[in-house]
């Protein structure tokens, strides 16, 4: 069933469950923005969807629940216990890969000039040896509350992460389709569709933006909060089974909220 919030006449946050293509198919989404109903979904996990990682493990959500509190607020409730698995001509491979994998995520978020370039090599590694990624249910690494209340173009999302289990960085991520989502200003530096890195740290004033329908979103904090608790990083991925752009929000905290703030520019011409 899907659940609705909405932030203009024609920006809304919806619920929606059975959407989702690539890797993220199987595992929980966060809210997908949607525009004159067309939903920007794409290869993403959509926003406020948390990620538990672990000194070993990179752990992605099921959904528990999800209800319509008020026509503002959505309650959802997550479940940390999906693990990507690795598939080599439709055989999967042994722990060993994804523990590899990982390190080679890592290499690659920190090498930004070099990163369109290794997203080129990974496609074409991906086709030659029928290489393929799906999420599979592993042990429970605990529950994580999130709600989701609208005010106008703004949402605030409150986590709620206390009964997640060992030491770990409590990740949200907060996406769109990343085709539509092709201009990225950092301050007054803008980066045009593949010149965006597919990984950076970023300020709270970073801006996706869709050119063409005029919608931009951000990341803020709330008033008072230590930024020393927060990092922000922004990418945008289009590759094989890959159509994602976002903001990932790394905080050192279970319990906390922040915002996001979306602006229809067409809508107030």
């Amino acid at each position: 069933m899907n659940l609705t919030l909405s932030l203009s006449d024609t920006l809304l946050l919806i619920h929606a469950p059975a959407v989702g293509s690539g890797k993220t198919t199987s595992m929980a989404k966060g809210l997908f923005l949607n525009n004159r109903d067309e939903m920007y979904a794409g290869e993403s996990a959509g926003f406020g969807l948390p990620v538990w990682k672990t000194g070993r493990y990179t752990v992605f959500p099921s959904l528990v629940s999800a209800r319509l509190c008020n026509p503002n607020t959505i309650e959802k409730v997550y479940r940390l216990d999906q693990l990507v698995t690795w598939q080599i001509f439709g055989i999967n491979v042994p722990r060993l890969l994804p523990a590899a994998m990982e390190r080679m995520t890592e290499l690659y978020m920190q090498q930004p000039a070099h990163q369109q370039l290794l997203l080129h090599i990974r496609d074409v590694l991906f086709v030659s040896f029928g290489i393929r990624s799906s999420m599979t249910p592993g042990r429970s690494w605990g529950e994580c509350r999130v709600l989701y209340m609208t005010d106008m173009q703004q949402v605030t999302v409150t986590v709620d992460g206390h009964e997640l289990q060992e030491h770990g960085e409590l990740i949200m991520l907060n996406e769109v389709a990343g085709l539509p989502f092709g201009r990225l200003r950092i301050g007054t530096n803008i980066q045009e569709g593949n010149n965006i890195s597919a990984w950076q740290s970023c300020p709270f004033n970073t801006v996706l933006e869709n050119p063409e329908d005029g919608i931009e979103f951000c990341l803020t904090l709330p008033t008072h909060a230590e930024s020393s608790h927060w990092r922000l990083a922004v990418g945008r991925e289009i590759g094989r089974e890959l159509n994602w752009a976002g903001l990932a929000l790394t905080a050192n905290q279970r319990q906390f909220s922040y915002g996001i703030s979306f602006t229809d520019t067409f809508n107030h011409r």
